[in-house]
């Protein structure tokens, strides 16, 4: 939980945030994602494969649920 905390901060995540849960639950980033989210009181969104998908997509996807926190590999 350290490193969540550390991570949130680190991100200045506040509860006016929406965070993107862009990684597969099996990877342990997803839980930092997650977390960070919800210890600070952010909007969190889990978005479909399809809204995923590279390119224009992921940036409707980013537009439409107006994401201000999000990590990619």
């Amino acid at each position: 939980m350290n490193l969540v905390f550390s991570l949130a901060k680190k991100l200045k995540v506040t509860a006016n945030d929406t965070v993107l849960n862009f990684s597969e639950s099996t990877f342990d980033v997803a839980y930092w994602e997650i977390f960070a989210a919800l210890i600070s009181g952010a909007k969190l969104r889990i978005p479909t494969r399809d809204e995923r998908s590279p390119g224009p997509i992921l940036a409707d996807t980013l537009r439409k649920y107006g994401i201000t926190i999000a990590g990619f590999p």
